[in-house]
């Protein structure tokens, strides 16, 4: 098992953000948007469904499939620890990206939101035809 790389993790998550972009400026510029909290806390529930529904049924989201690397764990990723792990980006992020960079000393290469869901970043082994 091969772990993925800062700059693979980070090229998938750039497509992500580009796929959930228009979904975010729809939010923010409709009529919910004139509250920011509310607008944020929608914004959030969509997002969550996109990061979780993927991860849950592809291993991966749309970013990480393009860059050929998903998400494993020991056992199988629960409906729970993909919230606690989606919650954890938001901890990695609010910490000024030290839980995201984490992963260059970390020996599993493993982020704040891997090491609260008990997941790892991998690249997709090539499949044998």
């Amino acid at each position: 098992m091969k772990y993925a790389n800062l700059w693979q993790r980070l090229k998938g998550w750039i497509v992500d953000v580009i796929i959930t972009l228009p979904v975010s400026l729809i939010i923010h510029k409709s009529y919910i948007g004139n509250t920011l909290v509310l607008s944020q806390v929608v914004f959030m529930i969509f997002e969550g469904a996109y990061y979780i529904s993927f991860w849950l049924k592809k291993d991966a989201t749309p970013g990480m499939m393009l860059f050929k690397i998903r998400l494993t764990s020991n056992e199988k990723l629960t409906l729970r620890r993909a919230i606690l792990r989606y919650i954890g980006l938001y901890v990695s992020l609010f910490s000024l990206g030290l839980g995201a960079i984490w992963m260059l000393w970390d020996k599993n290469k493993q982020t704040w939101q891997d090491k609260i869901a008990y997941t790892f970043v991998v690249i997709k082994e090539a499949e044998i035809n």
